[in-house]
């Protein structure tokens, strides 16, 4: 069934590669406003089957990858596979994203309106890892991206900052995960919003 081949991805990415990727709790830095807008003027694609086709801006001297999610840096020496479990280098921000439809979130234990964030408070409850480094975000903040209705949580590990945003976008759930080395996520963190306000999602 496509609904069973949508909860295998969900599982298999969201949960799995988005929020097990950011380490262990820590207090939210404060947002650091850019001088001027940054130039997002490449695009990457993520297409699945039966769920639909996520398009995400970012700027055009980045490594990208693109398998079962959206994976950049603008550090092509970051370890893509360990994400923020590995060691990042000074400088570099790492931003992965995942998509699911609206009309699944039930399945995935989000109960009433789908809203951002309902959908973080419901990844919170179920992230799981065999890592004794495992996620434990802050609380779930409602914000603004790019006009778009958002939600943002922040935390971090004894290594890297880390921070994932949901936004709805298109009747699609969009999750994006950002983050740094330790410490400089600060700098960072207006890109990665910037990066994830350009999210569109289409039907395929």
């Amino acid at each position: 069934m496509r609904t069973q081949k949508w909860i295998l991805v969900i599982y298999g990415l969201a949960f799995a590669v988005v929020l097990t990727a950011c380490g262990g709790g820590a207090t939210a830095p404060a947002p650091t406003p850019t001088p001027s807008a940054p130039d997002l003027s490449a695009s990457a694609v993520l297409e699945v089957e039966g769920m639909g086709k996520l398009t995400l801006n970012h700027p055009a001297n980045w490594k990208v990858v693109v398998t079962q999610d959206i994976t950049m840096s603008n550090n092509a020496d970051v370890d893509f596979e360990k994400g923020l479990d590995g060691d990042l280098p000074d400088n570099a921000v790492f931003v992965q994203a995942v998509f699911f439809p609206i009309e699944v979130a039930s399945m995935l234990g989000i109960e009433g309106d789908v809203t951002p964030v309902s959908v973080l408070n419901a990844f919170k409850g179920n992230v799981g890892s065999s890592s004794s480094d495992a996620p434990s975000f802050g609380d779930v903040a409602e914000v603004t991206i790019n006009g778009k209705s958002a939600a943002r949580t922040i935390g971090s590990s004894s290594k890297s900052d880390g921070m994932v945003l949901a936004l709805v976008v298109d009747d699609a759930v969009v999750i994006v995960l950002g983050g740094t080395k330790k410490g400089g996520l600060t700098a960072y963190q207006s890109l990665i919003e910037a990066i994830a306000g350009t999210a569109k999602v289409a039907k395929n």
